[in-house]
């Protein structure tokens, strides 16, 4: 079966993803219903085709859709263990008759903007360490300023 699975960095989502086509967006009338700011009310559309090939389309989103890094402006064609992020969130398309390949080190989180572009990613196992100088000078902070928690 063939699941949709990510995180808004509070809420944990899963969406099995049967045949046939779902509306993404922070609207309740979306199939795949996301409750956050960088999520539009209509973002995106999923289709779930019978052979299992899925295919994503951005619907004219404000902060778009980005697949394994590459914000795309057409419909793209979907694989296992693909990165996916809707503004802000981020997503895979998970086999789940398949053994996982992703590592929790490859899950990234964004700590600063409200644009992907101008985020800045890393592995979720380093977030828990001390922020390089060189990540904050690049995120435009001074580190003298920065404050945890």
């Amino acid at each position: 079966m063939l699941k949709l699975v990510g995180t808004d960095g509070n809420k944990y989502y899963s969406f099995d993803l049967k045949p046939g086509s779902y509306k993404v967006g922070r609207s309740k009338d979306a199939d795949i219903c996301i409750m956050h700011k960088t999520v539009s009310g209509s973002h995106a559309e999923l289709t779930v085709e019978k052979s299992g090939r899925i295919v994503i389309d951005d619907v004219g989103s404000r902060n778009g859709t980005v697949i394994n890094g590459r914000k795309i402006s057409e419909p793209t064609e979907l694989s296992d263990g693909d990165s996916i992020m809707f503004g802000l969130t981020e997503f895979k398309v998970k086999d789940s008759e398949l053994p996982d390949r992703s590592e929790v080190s490859s899950q990234r989180i964004s700590f600063t903007g409200d644009v992907p572009e101008n985020s800045i990613f890393m592995p979720i196992d380093e977030t828990m360490r001390p922020l390089p100088q060189k990540a904050l000078r690049s995120a435009g902070i001074d580190a003298y300023y920065f404050r945890y928690g």
